[in-house]
């Protein structure tokens, strides 16, 4: 059978969508038979193949804008190889490239490549950088300090890196303001290859919107997104699974609670983030405790 290839670009979250699509495609037509070529920039696609290397084929291709790959996907031998099928598939298209002969475009964003890379240890591991303009909030010091007080048997992972995309990110924390406190790692390596290598020992994870969010998903660690696009539909079907975001400006007591049960009654991870979050406001506001045995009928 002639191979598949299959196009993306964008970033992290962009990928992977491209890489979950190739997943069902494979199952119809069986392993080895497809290549993803990816047209973006090497910091994105070290991070993929490092990760998804193992999994599939994938090439790396100077960055080029989405029209630039509309056209390449029509020509038939552009890279030196007959393809059966050439598509390009990327949230902006809305999987309209994408046949309903191989899934349903749900499945997509449901499905998870690398649980096998979930080895969770006493690891928090907090995602709130990014380079887009509002995605970073303002009290990023005292979220870590209020995790470091609240959770003292674990460790509070934060990678502090000073660019991404060529941007200065205003996530940099000054290691002085967390001296002291044993349990904050601060990473200042620099290197995103070895903070995904923390990411796998995460057993729970705190971010904005952001390719660890996507990468925690799919490795299928629990996890909570301050979304700054809270409630938007363009980015809910393009990139999210929304039941695991919240508002972005969330009050850092609502989170800590919220975290806090998510990792003692683990039960409170299979329903909607903001139905937890509704509870716990709730329950301040009427100064009571829910009963979690009761409302979750737990028998055991």
């Amino acid at each position: 059978m002639n191979k598949v290839c299959i196009l993306g670009t964008g970033g992290i979250g962009d990928c992977l969508q491209s890489i979950k699509a190739a997943y069902f495609i494979e199952k119809k037509i069986g392993k080895g038979n497809i290549d993803i070529r990816l047209f973006i920039r090497k910091e994105v696609f070290n991070p993929i193949n490092y990760l998804y290397g193992n999994l599939f084929s994938l090439y790396n291709h100077i960055e080029l804008n989405e029209e630039s790959i509309i056209k390449l996907s029509k020509i038939g031998n552009y890279f030196g190889q007959s393809y059966e099928e050439t598509l390009f598939l990327w949230p902006d298209t809305l999987f309209a490239h994408f046949s309903n002969k191989y899934a349903g475009i749900e499945a997509i964003k449901q499905v998870r490549l690398l649980t096998h890379e979930y080895n969770p240890e006493n690891v928090i591991y907090l995602a709130l950088h990014s380079s887009t303009n509002g995605y970073v909030r303002t009290d990023i010091i005292q979220i870590i300090k209020f995790l470091s007080y609240n959770f003292p048997s674990y460790l509070i992972y934060y990678a502090n890196l000073k660019e991404w995309a060529g941007k200065i990110l205003n996530s940099y924390i000054d290691r002085k303001m967390v001296d002291g406190i044993k349990n904050i790692f601060l990473d200042e390596s620099q290197d995103f290859i070895e903070s995904l290598k923390w990411l796998k020992k995460a057993c729970f994870v705190l971010c904005t919107d952001n390719g660890i969010m996507h990468l925690a998903h799919d490795i299928s660690i629990p996890y909570i997104c301050l979304d700054p696009q809270f409630g938007k539909l363009p980015f809910i079907t393009r990139w999210k699974n929304y039941e695991n975001c919240i508002p972005f400006n969330t009050e850092i007591s609502y989170i800590i609670k919220m975290i806090q049960f998510n990792l003692d009654i683990p039960a409170t991870q299979l329903f909607d983030r903001k139905i937890l979050l509704d509870i716990i406001q709730k329950d301040s506001m009427l100064k009571k405790v829910t009963d979690w045995q009761n409302l979750l009928l737990l028998k055991y």
